[in-house]
């Protein structure tokens, strides 16, 4: 029996380093100096200061903020109501 628990634990914490080793190598590399995604170059902020001074960026950011903020008020008040 606990060689079966071993197992499972063993497997579930593959799954989740198949899941989120991903997403963490992509938040490592975005702070990468370089434009190559294979090689680090040194920690940057370049490619977040490019991403917030593009203007149709930030427009959609703020529609997509407002979007969700009105879909939660209209959810609250409706689940209140419910």
């Amino acid at each position: 029996m606990k060689r079966n628990s071993l197992w499972n634990r063993a497997f579930t914490a593959l799954v989740f380093l198949f899941l989120y080793a991903p997403i963490v190598v992509l938040i490592v590399f975005s702070f990468n100096a370089g434009n190559s995604n294979a090689v680090w170059s040194g920690f940057s902020l370049k490619w977040y200061q490019q991403l917030f001074s593009d203007r149709l960026v930030m427009q959609s950011v703020y529609t997509t903020l407002m979007v969700s903020v009105l879909s939660t008020a209209i959810a609250t008040v409706a689940g209140t109501f419910a």
